[in-house]
């Protein structure tokens, strides 16, 4: 490799800060949240950036004060310092001190000899913490813009900004040594003219700007100044002031287009500072801004499509089998909606792990299995057999189906990090929406117009509305040659804390599915009207959308096994109680909304789980939080094929006691399996209690 593709960096900061794990996210993919202190560690890791090929020599060093005469005599001859500091510690960022004055000392040297002068940056780490945070954007902003260093805000643990960061020193690195080679003077950055300040804006009741900008304050200024600092000339100081406040004045449109992210302290969302360009370049906003919203929006229609479909079969199956108009027994047709739902479940771990192995492929991947549903449907229109419905609207539908949604949602993790459980749980409500309108849609086009003509029409409206949602559905960070193939790590399948969640999901599966499959024929059996059944339906698909948001936003702010608890709970009274002693139309009612809100939104707390199961990863790990939930979703699936034919046998048991209510009709067993099922699905609340998880 060419020796000027070759760059050297030095990621320095306090003992404690995240150093070593944002090295050994770039150059393993891998977390790890123990703290082991660094002397020193290299490393050497290739990157593609803007078409070139780069060999990036990597070093930890120490940050304890005990360690630091061996840093500042082996590794000051970088091309490029990263700076850390940890946001939950705000003694972290005075740290950074110590670090810049030697690097101040480097760059004078080289500046004096006319050699390339050393870039940095600053890295806030742990922008995931929120709740701990101790130092603000802007004051890490400010500090590091005061010195003339780029800045971003990082989560080794999350992987933000991370391949961004070394992105932007690589290439600042390119250019400084391109400036050199041109024999354009080289500046030192505490002589140079600052760049506009992103100072917010004051408020709409204060008159004028800060008569003193924000790097005046002393709890920025060095404690103590070494004596190259004190010969800095106060002229430039005061120009500097001069120019950065008419900057303001004359660009207020620009930095007040910047404001409300500036302020909020977003720079997790990927802003960065550079003096170069002097503006903020941002990737899209994270967790909010219209990109983020975009996404989400489009995940919720895909989810309604993709799944709205299958979920309301029993319509076409009802039809199927009173037309009488296929061979094969109403066995063979009541396996094509389980079939298209077990194999979405069951084939979800593998299109998951591929897509977070070969990233790139993920929206190609999006299109082709839209384009197979498609095909599938206006296959199964022209089909005169069961075995041939079975293939195109059982089999091939699966297919598209599962290559179509598990790719979509693995990006949410890249747009949303603080509400992630929010965000899902937006998505997931999308099937209690689909449920909502296409039944009794499907049922006037089957009455209308038939079979045939019915999945002809489905076919044209899930090709229209699936294109503008997979046009939005994309990917917040780049996918570059150095992200194009990433690792996979299943080792938390190896422990106790995932295998109490799966089970756990296991067992709810069991029961989940039960009253959505015999609600209508229960309704019947009490000698209510037609009309019973299907608007119980509908109103467990309206309190589903309420529960999956509702839900998603408690496990972002608790834990899942506080979450799977309060779910649990909801189930087994509205199984217990307002299941096994209804006798009216009201309380059939009330027991579909508590259903809904309660078990519709139990596949919201997955995200907590996956959660909890991260944190007790005891050697850190990549974790693919989409892999997990198709794991989970599998285990869903287990539920859902044991709990059909089973609920059927129970149904078919007579009840040898004489009891009140729904406990004393043929549905008493199914009842109380149902109850027995969803109170196991409270596991994991039980294995927090003994901290498994």
């Amino acid at each position: 490799m060419d020796g000027s593709n070759k760059i050297s960096i030095t990621v320095c900061g306090d003992g404690g800060c995240g150093k070593s794990s944002i090295t050994l996210r770039l150059v393993r993919s891998q977390w790890t949240h123990e703290y082991d202190p660094t002397i020193e560690d290299s490393y050497s890791v290739t990157r593609t950036i803007d078409g070139v090929t780069y060999s990036l020599n990597l070093t930890d060093t120490a940050g304890q004060e005990e360690y630091r005469g061996l840093w500042s005599s082996s590794n000051l001859h970088s091309d490029a310092f990263l700076l850390v500091y940890d946001i939950t510690q705000a003694n972290s960022l005075d740290a950074l001190e110590h670090f810049n004055s030697l690097i101040d000392m480097e760059r004078e040297t080289r500046f004096e000899q006319g050699g390339v002068l050393p870039v940095c940056m600053v890295a806030g780490n742990k922008c995931d913490l929120q709740a701990m945070r101790q130092v603000s954007a802007k004051d890490g902003l400010q500090w590091a813009k005061s010195r003339g260093y780029g800045f971003m805000e990082t989560s080794a643990r999350e992987m933000v900004n991370i391949e961004e960061t070394f992105a932007l020193l690589v290439r600042k690195v390119v250019a400084s040594r391109a400036q050199h080679v041109r024999g354009e003077p080289q500046e030192l950055p505490s002589s140079t003219a600052r760049t506009e300040p992103l100072t917010p804006l004051p408020a709409d009741t204060e008159k004028e700007f800060p008569s003193q900008p924000q790097n005046e304050q002393p709890s920025e200024r060095p404690k103590k100044q070494r004596w190259w600092q004190k010969l800095k000339c106060w002229c430039n100081h005061t120009l500097n002031i001069m120019d950065s406040t008419t900057a303001l004045r004359n660009n207020s449109s620009a930095v007040t287009s910047r404001r409300n992210s500036y302020e909020l302290g977003d720079f997790e969302t990927g802003q960065q500072w550079s003096e170069q360009n002097h503006e903020v370049q941002s990737l899209p906003r994270a967790d909010g801004g219209k990109d983020a919203w975009m996404l989400l929006g489009a995940c919720f229609l895909l989810e309604a499509l993709v799944w709205g479909f299958p979920f309301s079969f029993g319509i076409f199956q009802d039809y199927y089998i009173n037309q009488n108009l296929f061979e094969g027994g109403e066995g063979g047709i009541a396996a094509i909606g389980t079939t298209a739902t077990g194999l979405m479940y069951f084939a979800a771990p593998f299109v998951a792990v591929a897509g977070q192995r070969w990233p790139q492929y993920r929206r190609p991947t999006m299109w082709t299995g839209a384009a197979i549903i498609v095909l599938s449907l206006i296959g199964a229109s022209f089909c005169t057999t069961v075995p041939g419905l079975l293939a195109t609207e059982g089999v091939l539908y699966a297919i598209g189906g599962v290559i179509t949604y598990f790719p979509a949602i693995q990006y949410i993790d890249e747009w949303f990090i603080m509400k992630k459980g929010l965000a899902y749980g937006v998505v997931w409500a999308g099937t209690g929406s689909a449920g909502i309108v296409v039944p009794f849609f499907s049922q006037w086009l089957l009455d209308s117009f038939g079979f045939r003509t019915t999945l002809r029409v489905w076919a044209i409206i899930l090709a229209v509305m699936m294109t503008p949602a997979l046009y939005f559905i994309k990917g917040r960070l780049p996918v570059t040659g150095s992200s194009a193939f990433r690792p996979v790590d299943l080792g938390y399948m190896k422990r106790a804390a995932f295998w109490v969640f799966w089970i756990s999901i296991m067992f709810e599966g069991l029961g989940y599915f039960v009253p959505t499959y015999w609600l209508p024929s229960f309704a019947r059996s009490l000698n209510m009207p037609s009309f019973v059944g299907p608007l119980g339906l509908a109103l467990y698909n309206v309190a589903v959308v309420v529960g999956a948001v509702s839900m998603g936003a408690l496990v972002d702010h608790c834990h899942a096994g506080t979450a799977i608890l309060v779910s649990t709970v909801g189930q087994m009274l509205a199984i217990f109680v307002f299941w096994g002693l209804t006798s009216t139309q009201p309380m059939l009612y009330v027991f579909s909304l508590m259903w809904g809100v309660f078990a519709g939104s139990w596949a919201a707390t997955w995200t907590g789980a996956a959660a909890a199961i991260r944190n007790k990863e005891p050697t850190g790990s990549n974790m693919d939080i989409t892999t997990v939930i198709a794991l989970f979703a599998a285990a869903k699936g287990v539920g859902s094929v044991i709990s059909g034919p089973l609920s059927e046998k129970l149904v078919d048991i007579q009840a040898n006691w004489q009891a009140a209510y729904a406990y004393g009709t043929s549905y008493a067993g199914l009842i109380v399996f149902t109850g027995v099922a969803v109170t196991l699905g409270g596991l994991a609340w039980v294995g927090r209690l003994v901290r498994l998880v």
